[in-house]
């Protein structure tokens, strides 16, 4: 019964959650290793799916792309031979985001990896630095637009400054805008960067009221 209940709260907990059982070869070194159990939250941040991945190797469910940007299997199963826990952060270019991973082994051959996705806590933290450093110079509204568009996980992003009449404004960068777009843009003469738009307060009311 306890260990339903422990079951049922690492289901709905707020964080990824996997379980595992590490596979050693024939000298007891650790070769890969099976996803036992993931809960919904795990799902949602890596679009893992419990029915592609439960009693599978992660050798066949990642594609070696995965398995070369971090020794994964020796990582795991170190702290599943040996016992322990430890954590760290790795971000995964396969998947494009920042991950804080907590890994611990309740028995041996087995462990538990916790995921929180830090992402986007880590463009804010970087973003605020800029912002405390950049002093007197004019900031970099690009960088500033590509953050946006991170965060906001946006197909586009784009960033507007009011002139000082605060009766119009100007676009000053974009992001998410493919080449192809862009050069369309260029073929029609329509070029939005440092253009200046008229404001419409009825525009905004439109948007609250949506």
């Amino acid at each position: 019964m306890v260990k339903e209940n422990y079951k049922k709260i690492f289901h709905s907990a707020p964080f990824g959650f996997a379980y595992h059982r590490i596979i050693t070869d024939n000298n007891d070194i650790p070769v890969d290793y099976e996803f036992l159990e993931i809960n919904n939250e795990l799902e949602k941040l890596t679009g893992l799916s419990s029915k592609n991945v439960i009693n599978k190797k992660f050798s066949n469910v990642f594609d070696k792309k995965l398995a070369d940007e971090f020794n994964w299997v020796e990582f795991y199963g170190n702290i599943a031979i040996n016992g322990g826990e430890d954590s760290f952060e790795q971000y995964s270019d396969f998947l494009k985001r920042l991950y804080k991973i907590n890994i611990f082994s309740p028995e041996k051959y087995y462990f538990t990896t916790l995921f929180q996705d830090i992402t986007n806590e880590k463009i804010l933290t970087e973003a605020s630095k800029y912002f405390l450093e950049y002093n007197d110079m004019e900031p970099d509204y690009d960088r500033i637009c590509n953050d946006i568009l991170k965060i906001s996980k946006a197909r586009y992003a784009v960033f507007n400054l009011f002139n000082i009449d605060g009766t119009t404004f100007k676009t000053v960068a974009f992001a998410g805008v493919g080449d192809h777009i862009q050069k369309a843009i260029r073929i029609l003469g329509f070029d939005f960067m440092e253009k200046t738009w008229e404001y419409d307060p009825s525009r905004e009311k439109k948007q609250k009221t949506a």
